[in-house]
């Protein structure tokens, strides 16, 4: 199945929650006590994103299977990667790459330098 990375619209919100939650639930489970992962998640909705977007001034690309779903996301914001979710079952297909990749293409056209790093344990595999 393919994917394409596209940027984020409002509409795209609900299912980025879903992967955010997806996510941090599937990976953080295994090296992070329960509560810290309630508490992450905490407050969390998809308005927010929305919100980031409008007025936080972070751009978010969207991995989405070709008339399907959406699988993953990622934003940026001045010269820092500020996420990057991809749902568990595609992890390890390239999708948190092409996302990194449309993230870091589009901060260099705006003029900056994404600077990152690696919070999750799992970014090694």
């Amino acid at each position: 199945m393919n994917f394409a990375v596209r940027r984020m619209s409002s509409g795209d919100a609900a299912d980025m929650h879903r992967i955010h939650t997806q996510a941090v639930t599937a990976v953080c489970a295994e090296y992070v006590e329960p509560a810290a992962v309630a508490a992450w998640l905490h407050g969390r909705t998809a308005e927010k994103y929305v919100e980031a977007a409008d007025t936080g001034g972070e751009t978010f690309w969207i991995a989405a299977v070709e008339d399907g779903p959406v699988i993953g996301f990622a934003s940026w914001r001045q010269d820092e990667l500020v996420s990057l979710f991809v749902d568990p079952a595609w992890h390890g297909r390239g999708v948190g790459r092409a996302l990194f990749d449309a993230c870091e293409k589009d901060a260099a056209e705006n003029g900056h330098c994404l600077l990152y790093t690696s919070p999750s344990p799992r970014d090694e595999d």
